[in-house]
């Protein structure tokens, strides 16, 4: 980590730059004037000593992804943010912290395509569990960066393109609720 070339201009440039790194990492944390945190294996550090952003680039980056953040913030105490960069997809939430007095950046990294269900986090008794019957109910719980997404993304691309009941393709109604 101590090689990274960061681009520091802008917090759009600081996340292309983290994700065109060789670094593994889920997340990366930006709070106004705190230093920049990413989540590698074995926890978040910083991702360069005194990289810290202020409250002008956050504004920046908030209005090139949405020009009503501001209000929607204030409706709502967040916004949410999806996008496509390189070969991963980034889920961005922004929110007040501090009594509104700051505004804080999660990135969270996802891979562009769901991992085939042989390579989810399931045990192999789980995935047997996905093929056997026709109805039912799968609750997928964890921790922060735990794979929740991914494992879903997996069930779903299985039930999809995979899952097959008496040699017919399964017709499913599929719901997922995350917080």
């Amino acid at each position: 980590m101590a090689n990274l070339e960061i681009n520091t201009s802008s917090i759009i440039d600081i996340i292309v730059s983290l994700v065109k790194s060789p670094q593994q990492f889920t997340d990366i944390h930006i709070e106004e004037d705190e230093v920049v945190t990413w989540h590698v294996p074995f926890g978040f550090k910083d991702v360069q000593p005194g990289l810290k952003v202020d409250r002008q680039m956050i504004e920046e980056f908030l209005n090139s992804i949405r020009t009503d953040w501001k209000a929607v913030m204030e409706a709502t105490g967040s916004v949410d943010y999806s996008t496509k960069l390189n070969n991963c997809r980034l889920r961005c939430n922004a929110y007040y912290t501090r009594d509104k007095k700051r505004i804080s950046i999660s990135v969270r990294k996802h891979p562009l395509l769901a991992a085939p269900i042989a390579e989810s986090p399931l045990s192999t008794a789980a995935r047997r569990m996905l093929g056997l019957s026709s109805k039912g109910l799968f609750v997928v719980t964890g921790s922060t960066g735990s794979a929740k997404t991914t494992t879903l993304a997996s069930i779903i691309h299985y039930f999809n393109n995979e899952a097959t009941l008496n040699n017919e393709p399964r017709r499913l109604h599929i719901i997922t609720i995350e917080d």
